[in-house]
């Protein structure tokens, strides 16, 4: 549009908000004003902030970052302690938060930042401070902004960045009860409300306050603090504190100098660092501030041509650091949609249905978001004061043992940060383990019921073993032949010969009785009684040991922490009890849905800690393949009782594995930090893993299939007639051990596949697996090496993929090096 017509907003506000939008406007040449009502930019209150990496690479796609990095020094860690001042947590998250995204967490005094927008702004003339807006009209065409002294400021929409206390918001709303009556409720006017109050300030440097690279959470009974030390010593503090009830805006308490002075000495004996009371840091405040801690998101963030950013529309508890990043995220999303919108014609001003498009596409986009990490913050703060008995809990006893799970939350709420996108991204926003993507994070999961439904066929797999396994029993007669053996206590042989079955395995009774009906349904291959059972048996138990391998490696992958993935040895326990071919679809079902590819978007989150990668080999070579050597090999001439115990203690591997595996890890000299620091050093210990278990079964395979009376005979016959009447129980046991063994590793082999394609959708800009070439490998595979070897392999495929760093379309927008 021609000059007369340029585009103009105009901005009621010079926060943080209402400057990063008056950048990100000028980059695109589109013009702005900004109406202050007070007499500077940057008021010192006492109020600091965090700069998150969210906010960090929006600052630096305006070229404004870099001068926070030399005012600030990077945060590393994150300390938990009580009131007492005993610590009971303490995080690197910071120090990784950087290694995935790209930029450092900073602390800064919120004037500072104010400051450094300011100065980085060319056109200062369009700052008019001292200038307080009273009413706002609407036109078809555009807004009339009236100050206090009644001068009026023309533009075509109206940017609400003034705070919680918005006269924007106010004024979008009188106008919309005018032309839409009852279009925003009374309810969502009344929504905000605030449950917890807060002094802060900053302080003079404090003797023995000198670390500067942690922020020091205080854990309390409704009251809790934030400490951080500034490069220069100064230190900023937040003292949190539960109200008597719950207010509704805006008849919420205002407080004095003598309210915050009177709550902080009543806090002064908590201790913020060690031997350090909170006494001690008010002594030497320099500025301080009491107020309410407001909580909402509001549902209208436009209105015509009214449109709201930062506080006024999402306002957060400060315990995450996120409100003023979260102002530059909306700033940015409403920048973005702006830009769009002028350019579509640029000799045409967009007509007030066509503006509120584009401002209902910029609120939409960060809606959710938001609401996602105001809910967050506020969880925090409730944890932070015992606020109620399952935060005390949190609080108490599952932070000590929460490992990295606030660097994952925090991960998820940081890594589908919106961004300026007519902007090239700077070279270090796209080089983290992570990098920033919209299309991940918090509120961006893959849909569970969309998961499930694609693993339905675990449950088809599931539910035909349990009809062919446990019905064909039934039917064909295998149960009750079964039950006569138990009850006479032998195996009738040839010739009127008999092998008793043991009756005592741990002198437990119930666990003998139990042990005693797994031991006969094992008992051909066991005792010799059918050389081909045998034959499948030793298959079996080889082929297994890939399967349990994968299992217990996913068990300590860094990203399964916390999902069914880490938690593998009920169903391990179960597979051994009612058949591998039954519970093995069930694990796989329930992993599939609950473990996507979003568990490890972060190169550090296929980490498998080494001393557990070095370990696996022995503690399953000991306890799954010497019960199964000592059982099968011709050269150990064992006594059938002899050899029913041992079936017992192969029964028994997937407790004795976990037990000798965490044992044998506590041996090899480990160092966590420095492993997560070089994420790959495990790689090669998995690969040699991979092969060896895949080499082995391989093997073994081969042996069975050589000593097998036709071929393939071991593996599949008499599974034609399942429900035929069996002639013995050895028959009927013959056809149930091929059954578990095809449909669990055909479960298996169903499942290697999902997750390989899974991942490479992800990793490689949607191209999942060709899974026509992918099966008649695996077809093939499977008959001549068996399905071990082939899970085994699917698995170092899958490494690989986890390996390569993801290679992302915004790599094509970095920007220059200067």
């Amino acid at each position: 549009m021609a000059d007369s017509q340029k585009f103009k907003v105009i901005i009621i506000g010079g926060s943080i908000a209402g400057l990063t939008l008056a950048h990100s406007l000028s980059k695109a040449n589109i013009d702005w004003l900004i109406l202050e009502a007070g007499s500077t930019l940057s008021p010192e209150v006492g109020a600091s902030i965090s700069l998150a990496p969210n906010g960090a690479r929006i600052l630096d796609q305006l070229g404004i970052y870099h001068a926070v990095e030399i005012l600030t020094e990077p945060l590393f860690r994150m300390v938990s302690q009580t009131g007492d001042g005993k610590k009971f947590h303490v995080s690197t998250v910071f120090e990784f938060l950087e290694k995935r995204l790209g930029y450092p967490t900073n602390f800064l005094g919120r004037r500072t930042l104010l400051k450094i927008m300011a100065e980085h702004i060319k056109e200062k003339e369009k700052i008019i401070m001292n200038t307080k807006v009273v009413k706002i009209e609407h036109y078809e065409t555009g807004v009339t902004v009236f100050t206090k002294t009644g001068e009026g400021f023309t533009g075509n929409m109206v940017v609400g960045a003034d705070g919680v206390h918005s006269v924007v918001r106010s004024e979008m709303w009188r106008y919309a009860d005018l032309v839409k009556p009852g279009f925003i409720t009374t309810k969502e006017k009344t929504r905000m409300f605030a449950k917890f109050s807060c002094v802060f300030g900053i302080s003079a440097p404090t003797p023995g306050m000198t670390d500067h690279t942690a922020i020091t959470n205080n854990y309390n009974d409704r009251c809790s603090s934030l400490v951080v030390v500034g490069k220069t010593g100064q230190v900023y503090w937040f003292v949190f504190q539960k109200m008597d009830k719950k207010y509704i805006y805006p008849d919420c308490p205002r407080f004095t100098k003598e309210d915050a002075e009177k709550f902080a000495h009543s806090f002064g004996g908590n201790m913020i660092a060690e031997n350090i009371p909170f006494s001690e840091v008010f002594k030497t405040r320099q500025h301080y501030t009491m107020t309410v801690l407001e909580e909402n998101v509001f549902e209208h963030w436009n209105f015509g041509r009214f449109t709201c950013i930062g506080d006024s529309v999402h306002k957060m508890t400060p315990n995450i650091g996120q409100g003023a990043n979260n102002a530059i995220e909306t700033a940015a999303e409403l920048a973005n949609s702006i830009n769009k919108m002028v350019n579509i014609d640029k000799n045409i001003a967009p007509t007030t249905e066509q503006l509120s498009a584009y401002l209902e596409e910029a609120s939409a986009s960060r809606k959710v978001r938001a609401l996602a990490v105001t809910k967050a913050a506020g969880a925090v703060t409730r944890t932070q004061v015992f606020d109620g008995w399952k935060n005390k809990y949190l609080s108490k006893f599952f932070l000590q043992h929460a490992g990295d799970v606030f660097l994952d939350n925090t991960s998820d709420l940081l890594v589908g940060a919106a961004k300026i996108d007519y902007l090239p991204l700077p070279e270090r926003s796209v080089n983290g383990w992570m990098s920033f993507d919209q299309n991940l994070g918090i509120k961006r999961k893959p849909s569970k019921r969309h998961r499930a439904l694609k693993a339905s066929g675990f449950l088809f797999l599931a539910g035909a073993a349990a009809l062919l396994i446990c019905g064909g029993k039934y039917i064909n007669g295998t149960n009750t032949l079964i039950k006569e053996v138990i009850s006479s206590g032998k195996w009738a042989t040839g010739g009127g010969g008999a092998i008793s079955v043991r009756d005592v395995y741990l002198g437990i009774p119930a666990l003998d009785a139990f042990f005693k009906s797994i031991i006969v349904s094992l008992s051909p291959s066991v005792l010799g009684l059918d050389h081909t059972q045998k034959l499948q048996m030793i298959s079996f138990a080889a082929e297994l040991i890939p399967i349990h391998t994968i299992w217990t490696i996913e068990a300590w992958r860094a990203g399964n922490y916390l999902t069914l993935a880490n938690l593998p040895l009920p169903f391990m326990i179960a597979y051994q009890s009612y058949g591998f071919g039954i519970v093995a679809p069930l694990y796989y079902f329930l992993n599939y849905v609950r473990t996507s590819w979003q568990c490890y978007t972060s190169y550090d989150l296929r980490v498998v800690p080494r001393n557990y990668a070095s370990t696996i080999i022995p503690s399953t070579l000991i306890s799954v393949g010497l019960p199964a050597l000592l059982m099968f090999a011709p050269f150990f001439n064992f006594s059938t009782d002899r050899r029913q115990a041992l079936a017992v203690a192969f029964q028994l591997f997937p407790i004795t594995s976990a037990i000798l595996h965490r044992r044998f890890a506590k041996v090899i000299p480990h160092n966590a930090h420095k492993e997560k620091l070089n994420p790959g050093t495990d790689i090669p210990i998995l690969r040699r893993t991979y092969v060896f278990v895949g080499v082995l079964s391989a093997a073994v395979h081969l042996y069975v299939r050589s000593y097998s009376p036709s071929g393939y005979e071991v593996f599949f016959a008499g599974l034609g007639h399942p429900f035929t009447a069996v002639s013995s129980a050895v028959e009927g046991l013959g056809q149930v051990s091929r059954w578990n063994y095809l449909l669990g590793f055909g479960s298996s082999l169903l499942w290697a596949a999902m997750s390989v394609n899974d991942l490479k959708k992800k990793k490689h800009g949607g191209t999942g697996t060709n899974w026509i070439r992918s099966s008649l490998l695996a077809v093939v595979g499977t008959a001549v090496i068996g399905p071990g070897a082939v899970m085994a392999a699917f698995w170092i495929w899958r490494e690989n993929i986890l390996c390569a760093r993801q290679t992302r379309m915004e790599m094509k927008k970095v920007a220059p090096k200067a």
